[in-house]
């Protein structure tokens, strides 16, 4: 991202024609696993919510879908190499400075790029939520039936937690793909208004151009963040596996940490240390006994 928000401030790409080619590839590689793996999560939920008896998800599986979505992102970004380049502008001599250089199509290769935009635009944006509506709306509507009403009113306490559960999954993953939807939508629309109608942005301020393109990649940036918050708050799994690896990580630093200390005593946090001496004092000083419990 900084070197894009770079080229839209200053108008120039001060990195060279590698390091072009590279950035605008790997953001189309990135692009594209993100949409893949949301897609893949829907199909893998609705085969395990309405299909639960023809599909068993393994971890082989797994991690066989996640090698193609890598493959099929690398290999679909391919013609983002060839299509973008370093430009000079022409009112610039040549040789003479990178100012005023940007990262853009290549000389005559626009028509080749809005093809490819539109492409992506169809293939990973438009086709993924047809996909994702479809299985998302049938999870609800099997969530949500009269069936599933039937198995909350069962003496089955299990079946109850499970239900809620799933629900609870299904409102979290909806929200995130219609957050991908809202917030990935007018970077694409821009992108196709820029390489199809150059001429209309003659017309437009620089500084609402360099706005807008500034705001279309932030909304990129949110995207990517605001998962995790919406995880957070509405998977208790998710918020349970992340102490978890928070816990491991508190062990590792205690366990690196042991070498040094004098003895097992001191692997405590201080806040137990403390709390524990404390409550020795009161007892102490009040004449009683203190029990491992309280301590």
């Amino acid at each position: 991202m900084p070197p894009n928000f770079a080229q839209t401030i200053w108008e120039t790409w001060f990195l060279g024609r590698t390091l072009c080619k590279l950035v605008e590839y790997y953001q189309v590689v990135f692009i594209i696993v993100s949409i893949l793996t949301l897609t893949a999560i829907s199909v893998e939920r609705w085969f395990a919510i309405c299909r639960p008896l023809t599909f068993k998800q393994t971890r082989t599986r797994v991690m066989l879908c996640l090698v193609f979505i890598w493959i099929a992102a690398h290999v679909t970004a391919v013609p983002k190499m060839f299509i973008i380049d370093t430009v000079e502008d022409s009112l610039v001599p040549a040789n003479l400075t990178i100012l005023l250089t940007a990262c853009a199509p290549g000389p005559g290769l626009q028509a080749m790029a809005m093809d490819y935009e539109i492409f992506l635009c169809v293939v990973f944006y438009a086709m993924p939520i047809v996909v994702m509506g479809y299985t998302y709306t049938a999870i609800a509507i099997k969530l949500w039936s009269s069936k599933a009403g039937i198995l909350m009113e069962s003496d089955s306490k299990a079946m109850m937690t499970q239900l809620k559960v799933r629900r609870r999954t299904a409102k979290m993953l909806i929200i995130v793909v219609i957050a991908f939807v809202i917030l990935f939508l007018p970077v694409y629309i821009w992108n196709m208004i820029r390489l199809s109608a150059p001429e209309t942005l003659s017309y437009m301020d620089d500084h609402i151009i360099s706005g807008i393109t500034l705001g279309a990649l932030l909304l990129l940036v949110i995207n990517s963040c605001i998962n995790p918050i919406i995880y957070n708050f509405m998977s208790v799994k998710f918020r349970n596996e992340f102490r978890s690896v928070c816990h491991c990580w508190l062990k590792i630093c205690a366990a690196t940490d042991k070498g040094a200390r004098s003895n097992n005593h001191e692997m405590e946090p201080m806040s137990v240390k403390s709390f524990r001496r404390s409550r020795m004092t009161e007892y102490d000083s009040a004449g009683g006994k203190t029990s491992l419990t309280d301590a």
